[in-house]
């Protein structure tokens, strides 16, 4: 249990790094893969799924009012759940609706981080350093305490969808099978689009 805590704090952090502090690329799904992979011990996996969830999400551009799937958190919920014995196919899948799933809860968050600044428009009128600083750190804590609340509830949701999906079809197997090996080619399909698109 320490180490999915560890493990649910790295990636809450990680998380950070998409928009809200550093952007250092450390967020970025094939990097936070190499690094959970680590923490879960099996670094070749998370490389593997980082990659390809990297792939599938590159059609997705964060401007204007876009908001894509969370990456990162994909890539944590995907490696967890094949930590806990999941084939990878199911995994990799479960990780992509966390992803899914975590950016409305990003849409949400950022809404009311939004509404909470424009009520301190006196505080940043009178003491622009002060307000802005205490607002930074309250909003980075929000944000730290939600993403380890998400990504916990994703770790025990994974325990209980391994429980209860255990005995499910062959056919389902298969087709889960067939998905993932079609996700590398959907992303180099798409990574040749844009490259196309700019020498255009």
């Amino acid at each position: 249990m320490q180490l999915i805590i560890l493990v649910c704090l790295v990636a809450a952090l990680l998380e950070l790094d998409n928009v809200s502090f550093g952007q250092f690329g450390v967020g970025r799904p094939f990097v936070a893969g190499i690094i959970l992979g680590f923490f879960m011990g099996n670094i070749g996996l998370g490389l593997q799924i980082g990659v390809l969830i990297e792939l599938l999400f590159l059609d997705y551009i964060p401007v204007g009012g876009v908001l894509p799937p969370n990456g990162t958190v994909a890539v944590f919920a995907a490696v967890v759940a094949a930590g806990f014995g999941a084939p990878v196919y199911f995994a990799f899948f479960y990780g992509v609706v966390a992803g899914l799933i975590f950016k409305q809860i990003e849409f949400l968050t950022r809404n009311y981080i939004g509404k909470k600044l424009l009520e301190k428009n006196k505080e940043l009128t009178e003491e622009p350093l002060k307000a802005i600083k205490v607002f930074m750190i309250s909003s980075l804590t929000l944000q730290i305490v939600l993403n380890f609340a998400f990504l916990m509830f994703v770790v025990f949701a994974a325990k209980t969808v391994l429980y209860y999906g255990q005995d499910v079809h062959e056919r389902i197997h298969f087709a889960f099978r067939t998905a993932y090996i079609a996700v590398p080619w959907m992303g180099i399909f798409i990574l040749l689009r844009k490259f196309t698109e700019k020498a255009g």
